[in-house]
């Protein structure tokens, strides 16, 4: 299901603190950020502690695999009907070595 307009609106870069202006900066690309970061940031203190999260699974010290990572994003995107993320990691998942099988089988490309 794709949503005409999303459930949570993005931060707009006017409503940027100077906080968020700090770390939003670098990643803005042609006048705006991913969405994904733009609706964290409107939750700020919970958006820090996701990306210390976040840091850790998709970092270079995770405890995880990067294959298993992939496989468990993409199944739990797919049973989720998350576009964005099933997007965005059949990419990662294709570099961390999955196969065009392998991610039919989790969810039909």
């Amino acid at each position: 299901m794709k949503l005409s307009q999303p459930r949570i609106a993005p931060l707009t870069e006017a409503e940027w603190t100077d906080e968020q202006r700090k770390v939003l900066e670098p990643v803005h690309k042609e006048g705006r950020v991913y969405n994904v970061l733009g609706t964290l940031a409107r939750h700020w203190e919970a958006s820090k502690k996701f990306g210390v999260w976040g840091s850790h699974v998709m970092g270079k010290t995770s405890t995880l695999p990067p294959r298993e990572r992939e496989i468990l994003i993409l199944r739990i995107g797919w049973l989720c009907q998350a576009e964005y993320e099933w997007g965005q990691h059949v990419i990662f998942g294709k570099g961390a070595g999955l196969t065009d099988a392998t991610v039919n089988a989790l969810g039909p490309l």
